[in-house]
């Protein structure tokens, strides 16, 4: 009997080009590992109208208001008969083997399996930390690059990616998860629009005794930013580092923690002021001042 696995895309409108690009991949993909699928892609805030040769079997769910991944994931499991679940970007093309190697994985002590994720053929760095006053430290005195042996960090220790292995968090870019870890874990936090909604949820179904792998034989091809048009936004990613902190420690790990990211980000804001890097500029400004409003 062939394995069936449930698979949740959520797009938004600047998805619709990338969208049946994922949607030939992923039919490739599990034709490959020879699984059989019920797809749920959520259109977010937006209206999806799919070819004729893409949208046999695949049901979109509307919804009118875009609360962020977070609330559409949630709005789709609601639906979903089979144990195991692939949450994918719109913006990801799955390589046709790597469905076939992700669920050799699968086990009832695994909530979440990532694969490896690449952007014009190098690894992006998807191993994600636990959002800490230790690990925020880290980085911004610059330690977890200066000595990146000592303060194994997965944003600069390379040797991370090059083998499976349990890990703390990964990007919610590609994840098979399994609906029971999901479920006894909560399901995303919806107070978080965008950042850290995935680190929120691993933390979570680590906490729930399951164990989060990152397998880099299963690889998929990442197309970054096509949602945003690549504009990021410091205020929000602040007011997300915020509510993981506080949801986790006291006001004061809080208030600690956000100076010591308010003084790492003014030096970097020093650094590209001189390189004039604009994005990198208005990021930072914005994320300075939301920093500022500790009680916000």
């Amino acid at each position: 009997m062939r394995m069936e696995i449930s698979v949740i895309i959520v797009a938004v409108e600047n998805d619709k080009k990338l969208l049946p690009r994922c949607l030939k991949a992923l039919k490739l993909a599990c034709h490959k590992a020879g699984l059989k699928t019920e797809t749920i892609v959520v259109a977010n805030a937006t209206s999806l109208s799919l070819p004729v040769n893409l949208k046999k079997g695949i049901k979109i769910l509307n919804l009118s208001e875009n609360g962020g991944l977070g609330t559409a994931v949630n709005s789709a499991m609601e639906t979903v008969k089979n144990k195991w679940v692939l949450l994918l970007c719109p913006d990801v093309e799955l390589k046709d083997n790597s469905l076939k190697i992700l669920i050799k994985e699968t086990a009832d002590r695994i909530g979440i399996i990532a694969p490896r994720i690449l952007i014009n053929d190098q690894t992006q760095e998807t191993i994600l930390p636990i959002p800490s006053l230790w690990q925020i430290f880290l980085e911004q005195s610059f330690l977890y690059r200066l000595f990146p042996s000592i303060f194994r960090l997965p944003f600069s220790d390379k040797l991370l990616y090059q083998k499976k292995q349990k890990v703390s968090a990964a990007a919610a870019i590609c994840w098979l998860f399994q609906k029971k870890a999901y479920r006894l874990a909560g399901g995303f936090d919806e107070r978080f629009f965008l950042y850290f909604e995935d680190v929120d949820l691993c933390r979570r179904i680590k906490r729930a005794g399951f164990e989060i792998i990152y397998q880099p034989a299963a690889a998929a091809f990442h197309f970054p930013h096509a949602s945003t048009g690549g504009q990021t936004d410091g205020s929000l990613y602040v007011k997300s580092l915020k509510k993981i902190l506080g949801k986790y420690h006291n006001q004061l790990y809080v208030i600690l923690s956000l100076f010591i990211f308010a003084f790492g980000s003014l030096i970097r804001l020093i650094l590209w002021s001189v390189l004039g890097n604009r994005k990198k500029i208005n990021f930072l400004t914005e994320a300075i001042r939301e920093s500022l409003f500790i009680s916000r």
